[in-house]
């Protein structure tokens, strides 16, 4: 009988020890939320991070990832239509993109690789103008 009022002694005081515990904790989650939120809303990341989309070089689709962006198949592929995925677009943003074979310009990478380069490697119109990748 002894033993079982012990233990029963022993329960008590760790429940009563966690009961503190879990008070002390809930008062500084709800602060840490608090801080959080604060944060957040006063930090805000560059809109290269926070939104950032990658794009294929050969026809301009978009993805949130390269893991996405790499899963398609892509339509202006340079193996032909279809048969290769999506290649990532290493250059940076432009508000103007370049051909780097011929020079031609387009706003977009999709709008650039809609046409055919007369100076493509490949031959006069026989591949799509690809956008210059440096600075």
């Amino acid at each position: 009988m002894k033993k079982y009022l012990s233990v029963l002694l022993c329960i008590a005081a760790l429940c009563a020890s966690a009961a503190a515990f879990t008070k002390t904790i809930s008062a500084g989650t709800a602060g840490e939320a608090r801080q959080t939120e604060i944060s957040r809303k006063q930090v805000q990341l560059p809109l290269t991070v926070q939104n950032r989309k990658y794009y294929c070089k050969y026809c301009g689709a978009s993805a949130p990832t390269i893991t996405a962006l790499t899963l398609g198949t892509c339509p202006r592929h340079p193996d032909s239509p279809g048969k290769g995925h999506h290649e990532p677009y290493m250059g940076s943003p432009k508000s103007r993109y370049t051909c780097k074979y011929c020079g031609a310009s387009a706003p977009s990478i999709t709008g650039l690789t809609l046409g055919l380069c007369p100076r493509h490697p490949k031959g006069a119109g026989k591949g799509h103008h690809m956008p210059f990748e440096g600075d």
